[in-house]
């Protein structure tokens, strides 16, 4: 009950933060592309909550999701946070302060969940796990150095024919608190990815993996609605007027990075859907000779695991 309650309070905070101002006084529901990502965290916590209100082996998933979650979404509110402690506390709003309040509660309520629910620990791999284990780590690191370069590319023309090309949103372009909390996002994921891989019990893993791996789905889809907007001259310091007087017009579009990082993470997702295979198959596993199962490599495998399986099954 109390880490189900703790995810409650601290998704009821999040949703009360959408409203009022974030940063700089503009709030998360009048900014589609920054509401997306945060209406998936509270999504995913919401749905932990449920999972570890029923209990026995859904409460064990449920903490790992919550957990996963927290652990990668820590850096992006410290960056949010980090806006502020470089540019001063009048860039705060209440929004902030709720969201935060909102990822603390809900992150003590998936360790309260992982240490009542005994929810496993990472162990060593066997033979035909090193592959797949290897492919997430590498799809992690692949996911973790391609977020951090410019995903936004704009072309600027104007009516005399002059043409200029930025590109903006590199995770190292900020202020030291807020590169501090882009690096947290990369080290947590492939921390967490890394652990997954090696989980056990085997059927658990996947929990982990996605509370891992939603948050980063969602900045791309953040980064494809924030494309969809449009782009203001204001975001260059130029006046709708001096626009109109330069015949000036943007175009936008995304760098070859972010298409890079989008390849990294439907990785993610289909290495991860493949470890579901293993766990469903273990069982049908090895050598039948006159009804009785010979020894071989498989049959042992699922011997090993079988006391790790029956600890589910009794809840």
């Amino acid at each position: 009950v109390i880490p189900a309650a703790l995810l409650a309070a601290g998704v009821a905070c999040g949703i009360a933060g959408l409203f009022p101002g974030y940063l700089a006084g503009a709030s998360l529901a009048q900014q589609p592309a920054e509401l997306v990502p945060h209406v998936a965290y509270l999504a995913v916590w919401s749905a932990s909550a449920l999972l570890i209100g029923f209990g026995g082996t859904r409460l064990r998933a449920g903490a790992l999701l919550a957990a996963g979650m927290s652990i990668v979404t820590f850096g992006f509110f410290f960056a949010d946070a980090g806006t502020v402690i470089a540019g001063g506390a009048h860039l705060m709003g209440a929004g902030l302060v709720l969201s935060l309040v909102g990822w603390l509660l809900c992150a003590a309520g998936s360790a309260v969940a992982f240490r009542v629910g005994s929810a496993g620990a990472p162990g060593r791999p066997f033979g035909h796990e090193i592959g797949i284990a290897l492919a997430l780590t590498i799809a992690a690191l692949g996911t973790a150095v391609a977020f951090a370069p410019s995903w936004d590319s704009y072309t600027l023309r104007t009516s005399a024919g002059a043409t200029q090309s930025l590109t903006a949103g590199n995770a190292f372009a900020n202020p030291a608190p807020v590169i501090a909390g882009n690096v947290a996002v990369m080290v947590a994921l492939v921390a967490v990815v890394v652990a997954a891989a090696l989980w056990r019990p085997i059927r658990l893993r996947t929990a982990l993996l996605a509370g891992a791996i939603l948050p980063m789905a969602a900045q791309a889809i953040s980064a494809l609605v924030m494309l969809g907007e449009g782009t203001s001259p204001s975001q260059f310091g130029i006046s709708p007027a001096q626009a109109a007087q330069a015949g000036l017009t943007i175009s936008s579009g995304l760098t070859p990075a972010f298409w890079i990082y989008c390849v990294f993470v439907a990785a993610l997702v289909v290495i991860s859907a493949r470890m579901l295979i293993p766990s469903r198959s273990a069982a049908r596993a090895g050598h039948w000779s006159g009804g009785r199962v010979q020894p071989g490599p498989a049959s042992d495998l699922y011997a090993r695991q079988l006391p790790v399986a029956a600890q589910d099954d009794a809840g």
